[in-house]
């Protein structure tokens, strides 16, 4: 659940880290770009939960792509890697906001 007081940084980071999935795949990111395939291969996940995991991710400006942005599906050579000084502030950000 969203925290009214919260900045929408640390609600996004919020949403970010409730779901394992999420985390894993952020954590794999944050290492090195990798395509669909290696994450899936490399953290033994579902299809569907990889997927899901990459769209919040980058819903919430943490993970980006290679692709063309016209395409309507990414072919599977696309490479995400996170955005670390992104993911970084936001990170420091929600623990500050946890002691405050």
């Amino acid at each position: 659940m969203r925290q009214r007081d919260a900045p929408d940084n640390v609600s996004g980071m919020q949403v970010v880290l409730q779901a394992q999935s999420r985390v894993l795949v952020l954590r794999h990111l944050l290492r090195g770009p990798a395509t669909f395939d290696e994450l899936l291969r490399e953290l033994d996940m579902s299809v569907a939960g990889c997927r899901q995991a990459i769209y919040v991710l980058t819903e919430a400006g943490y993970v980006t792509d290679d692709a063309d942005p016209s395409y309507r599906r990414k072919p599977s050579e696309t490479r995400y890697w996170a955005l670390r000084d992104r993911v970084a502030a936001d990170a420091l950000d929600f623990v500050k906001y946890l002691l405050a």
